[in-house]
């Protein structure tokens, strides 16, 4: 992964110890997107048959609570630029969301109803948001400029690759007969995230001191002093010759992703498709995706 330290030439020393120390960094990283995307946000769609044989509802009611999620991420996604203009400690408050996160993933497994249910999606959805932003900018800003292409997409996989888990796993629980068998799962999940978290979170401490170049500190604490109003952050996407076209389209394909995915497998039991088998056309739906 880093043959090329030897073309860099006079590298920074904290270019030099980030190319040869990050890959258990980049690695926990992946791990905290399998959490945040494979368990915290997907498995939703996995498990929505069993959700809907315990708790009852109609399709139009999980698919509100999917909005829920939405709206939760969307939400913690505006709120992260007025919240980082305050707070100095980025590596603390991704622990602190991480960790809210997978316990709200937890408690969802303890959901008795519809209501209960919707706020802790929503609570999750809005923790997911910090901890995806967060926990990849900890990570690329310890990577050279050269590498961050391939430690980004290997960071995304971890998500694929805990999609792909929850697809392998989760239907031999649910096909245990037990129709609280969702519970287990999001509760499982929900332990295995906190670990990530706290992983990643002790592992990235030790980049503390070599995180950043002087300009990009100064950079840093200069936009902290000064925050722009969510107006004006905003307006490049409404304006079309900027990022209008290119929200627009992102907004197309996320509706649709996350529709499909939503509703895929409780289509495939409704065709008569087992649990095991619709768990193995999930994970390769994914790896396909991928």
């Amino acid at each position: 992964m880093y043959n090329g330290l030897g073309r860099l030439g006079k590298a920074k020393p904290h270019q030099k110890i980030s190319v040869q120390r990050t890959s258990p960094l980049i690695w926990w990283a992946a791990c905290s997107f399998a959490a945040i995307l494979g368990f915290s946000r997907l498995s939703y769609g996995l498990l929505l048959p069993a959700l809907r044989t315990d708790l009852g509802g109609s399709y139009s009611a999980y698919g509100i609570l999917g909005t829920m999620n939405f709206v939760g991420y969307l939400f913690g996604t505006l709120t992260l630029p007025f919240l980082l203009a305050q707070v100095w400690q980025r590596l603390a408050l991704n622990l602190i969301a991480s960790c809210a996160m997978s316990v709200t993933l937890f408690a969802s497994g303890w959901s008795f109803t519809l209501w209960q249910l919707g706020v802790w999606r929503f609570l999750n959805g809005f923790f997911a948001a910090f901890a995806t932003v967060l926990t990849l900018a900890l990570t690329l800003e310890c990577i050279p400029a050269q590498k961050r292409g391939k430690a980004s997409g290997l960071i995304w996989a971890g998500g694929a690759i805990g999609i792909v888990l929850s697809g392998l796993i989760a239907p031999f629980i649910l096909n245990a007969g037990n129709t609280a068998g969702w519970r287990i799962v999001w509760m499982g999940m929900g332990m295995v995230g906190v670990v990530t978290a706290i992983g990643f979170a002790r592992t990235r401490a030790t980049f503390s001191s070599f995180s950043a170049s002087p300009a990009s500190t100064q950079e840093s604490s200069s936009a902290r002093l000064s925050p722009q109003p969510l107006w004006v952050m905003l307006r490049p996407l409404f304006q079309p010759h900027r990022l209008l076209f290119l929200t627009l389209s992102y907004c197309s394909f996320g509706c649709g992703y996350i529709i499909y995915f939503t509703f895929f497998i409780a289509l495939l039991e409704q065709q008569g498709v087992s649990v095991l088998n619709a768990g193995f056309v999930w994970a390769g739906l994914v790896l396909l995706v991928h």
